[in-house]
């Protein structure tokens, strides 16, 4: 079986292809202002909406920490690559920063802005299922659920959550996942609830539907991540996104997203199965727990000041 599988995942699997590296440190802008670059990942297929939700929240990051750090413009490489090699291209400097679910082994090489981005959404995994799949017609049971087939980019942090609760879970790339499902080599794609919709807006995805009833629940952070070399970005972007979220344009820019409307109108009244998540560092965990309300509340601009020692500890520590 597992022989059998590893063919499928080879028979779907794709080459990414590493970007080139930044040859230009200042960029001239009008022979008088100087900015200065900020590589980051070219969106991969099927991710414009959160991509640019991301880019548009580090240009404001930057923006608003400009006065006291100079300004900075976003440069995409040239080449979409996958998440793992999003993180190595940090050490080698093909990119200044990119942004990832955390985990342990993420936070070990690479330095974590202990700030979350997407208000936790991505630890809510809805499934994407084929249309006329009579098995989800009705809530099926944690012990059922399991044994089904679920697939997930084999690097991802979730499949290692899901794996340790017992869920049955093979790893393929991203796009050839779809295809697996299509071609009933797996039962479901769980996939975070912010995601889901605009992927199933693809027309590649017709013969795909979103699961009914049961919603996945663990904690889960996405963090800005940079070269462990690079403290004085690190702190940029902790300071910057503090400032956000103090100012309520954070929780304004993801608020008015529509696939953040759509997340909150699909966790409705669905079945919650609740896991743990065993990757979290300590820094992490503290940092969802203090954030994520903060973030996710609808009533941001009656905020409360940001506490200075939970702000400061876990940012350049790397805490495991």
């Amino acid at each position: 079986m597992k022989c059998y599988r590893c063919c499928i995942i080879a028979f779907f699997s794709f080459l990414t292809v590493a970007a080139p590296k930044a040859q230009a440190d200042v960029i001239a802008v009008n022979d008088k202002v100087s900015v200065q670059p900020l590589h980051i990942p070219r969106v991969h297929a099927g991710t414009s909406p959160f991509y640019n939700y991301v880019v548009e929240l580090l240009q404001m990051t930057m923006d608003v920490t400009s006065d006291q750090y100079g300004k900075a413009v976003l440069v995409a490489n040239a080449e979409p690559t996958v998440q793992e090699r999003q993180l190595r291209n940090l050490q080698d400097k093909y990119l200044d920063v990119t942004w990832s679910v955390t985990s342990f082994e993420r936070e070990r090489y690479s330095q974590a802005v202990y700030v979350p981005i997407a208000a936790g959404l991505f630890g809510k995994r809805l499934a994407i299922i084929r249309k006329n799949d009579l098995r989800f017609n009705s809530p099926l049971p944690l012990n059922k659920l399991q044994k089904l087939i679920a697939v997930q980019e084999e690097s991802w942090p979730d499949t290692t959550i899901l794996r340790s609760s017992g869920f049955n879970v093979i790893g393929a790339p991203y796009l050839p996942a779809f295809k697996m499902l299509k071609k009933k080599f797996v039962d479901y794609y769980p996939r975070g609830v912010l995601e889901i919709g605009y992927e199933l807006e693809n027309p590649l995805h017709t013969a795909l539907t979103l699961e009914p009833h049961l919603v996945i629940v663990y904690p889960s952070a996405m963090f800005f991540f940079v070269s462990k070399n690079n403290i004085l970005l690190a702190e940029r972007l902790e300071k910057g996104l503090n400032l956000l979220i103090e100012n309520g344009k954070l929780q304004h820019l993801l608020h008015s997203q529509e696939f953040y409307q759509h997340a909150q109108e699909q966790l409705k009244s669905r079945v919650q199965y609740i896991i743990p998540n065993p990757l979290l560092s300590d820094a992490a965990q503290q940092a969802y727990q203090h954030y994520i309300p903060l973030i996710s509340k609808q009533n941001y601009l009656k905020r409360e000041p940001i506490n200075d020692d939970l702000q400061e500890a876990p940012a350049l520590v790397g805490k495991q």
